[in-house]
């Protein structure tokens, strides 16, 4: 506990302070449009947006079953989102705010916004649509390429190597 207040404090050492953000404007919205907002704005990478839905979640009165949903369904959108820190962080908070803390729960979980919004990813859900697009242009044009004619059985093989495999 230590290290990590240590290794915090050195990190924030002359940077500005922080100021909470205001929640969403319109009052409070219903859990799974602010899920599938959070979503969104973690996905378009808007930072603020992401931590106006989790700010209108907890003002709401959200408990902290809703919130760990909303928050870890959006680290689980991409397999490694920012290697898998995001995941652990949002985990490390939740422990926090079962340790008592619940008082804390909108800057202890609005502060990991920006690590969702601003992520290294891996396994982009669109990752998928762009090979659907890709395969389909390749059928549709297939025409137009040059069609390599091989031998029965030669598939993946390097031409000759036979041969100079059996020379040696």
């Amino acid at each position: 506990m230590y290290h990590g207040l240590g290794a915090v404090a050195e990190d924030s050492d002359g940077h500005p302070l922080r100021f909470t953000i205001r929640p969403l404007p319109g009052g409070a919205a219903d859990l799974a449009t602010l899920k599938r907002w959070f979503r969104r704005f973690v996905e378009v990478r808007d930072n603020e947006g992401a931590e106006r839905c989790i700010t209108t979640a907890v003002r709401s009165g959200a408990k902290a079953p809703a919130l760990a949903e909303l928050m870890f369904s959006a680290a689980t959108d991409h397999r490694y989102l920012t290697t898998g820190h995001v995941l652990d962080f949002t985990n490390k908070a939740f422990e926090a705010l079962d340790h008592g803390a619940h008082d804390l729960a909108e800057p202890v979980l609005a502060s990991l916004a920006r690590s969702y919004a601003t992520g290294e990813r891996m396994g982009s859900p669109t990752s998928g649509a762009i090979r659907s697009t890709s395969s389909q242009f390749a059928s549709a044009h297939s025409s137009r390429f040059p069609r390599r004619s091989r031998p029965a059985g030669a598939c993946g093989r390097i031409p000759g190597a036979a041969a100079r495999s059996s020379q040696a």
